[in-house]
């Protein structure tokens, strides 16, 4: 079996730039699920929920389904 040299990918301006704009849409994300994590009674049952949400969220983001919902 032959081996082939690895494939050379290019990083561009505007690929650092969506990528330093995802990591702040993140963070912003992040720092707005506080209120929920301090509320009280049942509030394990809501950070699950919660949780879950933004797993579902993250993952339809990184395969592509942003705004298909």
């Amino acid at each position: 079996m032959l081996r082939r040299n690895p494939t050379r990918i290019p990083l561009k301006n505007d690929d650092i730039e969506e990528y330093e704009e995802m990591l702040r849409e993140k963070r912003e994300l992040e720092m707005g699920d506080d209120p929920n994590k301090t509320a009280g009674g049942d509030s394990l049952a809501s950070s699950q929920r919660s949780t879950n949400a933004k797993r579902k969220k993250s993952t339809a983001e990184r395969i592509g389904i942003k705004g298909k919902r």
